[in-house]
C-alpha cells in the first residue's frame, strides 16, 4: 500500500506534517521495522520555509525518512478554485482579525492573518504563473501590509 498525503507546511504542532511523521516512527522515536505504508508522496499546498525544510532533512538524517518518501512536490494550491475565474483562500474568520479595533482581546493575531492572506495570494499567483504589479490604497496601513508580504513571497519564488 502506498500513501500519498497533502499538507500545509507549518511548523506548528500536530500538524498534518507531524501526523505524517509520526506514522512512520515507532514509540520510541526511530523507524518503525513494519511500515503502514510501502512508500509515500508528499504534496505541499505552498511555498516551504526554512523551517519546514529542516525538519524534514532532520528526520530524513535521524530516522531514514528518504527510503519511504519517494517524492515531495509543492502543488501551490493555497487557495480554492470555485469557478474558472473565481476563488477564495478558505479563510472564513479573516476580516475579524483584520478590522477588528483590538483583534488580541478577541485572542487574534493581526500579523499572521497578514502573513496567511499573502502566502495563499502568492501561492495563486505561482500557481497562475502571474506576477501582477501590486497597488494599493496607501491610506490603510493593513494594506501596505499585505502587499509588501506579497510582493516579498514573489521575489522570493523568483530567486
Amino acid at each position: 500500500l502506498e500513501a500519498d498525503m497533502k499538507s500545509r507546511p507549518t511548523i506548528k504542532r500536530h500538524t498534518s506534517l507531524d501526523l505524517f511523521l509520526r506514522d512512520h516512527r515507532n514509540k520510541s522515536g526511530g523507524m518503525r521495522k513494519r511500515r503502514r505504508y510501502k512508500s509515500a508522496a508528499l504534496l505541499l499546498a505552498s511555498h516551504v520555509d526554512s523551517e519546514v525544510t529542516a525538519r524534514l532533512k532532520e528526520e530524513g538524517e535521524a530516522n531514514g525518512l528518504g527510503r519511504w518518501l519517494k517524492k515531495v512536490l509543492i502543488v501551490n494550491s493555497d487557495f480554492v478554485a470555485v469557478e474558472s475565474q473565481v476563488f477564495h483562500m478558505d479563510m472564513p474568520n479573516c476580516a475579524v482579525p483584520l478590522f477588528a479595533p483590538n483583534p488580541s482581546s478577541l485572542g487574534f493575531d493581526r500579523s499572521v492573518t497578514q502573513q496567511h492572506i499573502a502566502a495563499r495570494l502568492v501561492s495563486l499567483c505561482v500557481s497562475l504563473n502571474e506576477f501582477p504589479f501590486i497597488r494599493y490604497k496607501a491610506s490603510n496601513p493593513m494594506n501596505g501590509a499585505v502587499a509588501s508580504l506579497v510582493r516579498d513571497g514573489l521575489n522570493e519564488h523568483l530567486r
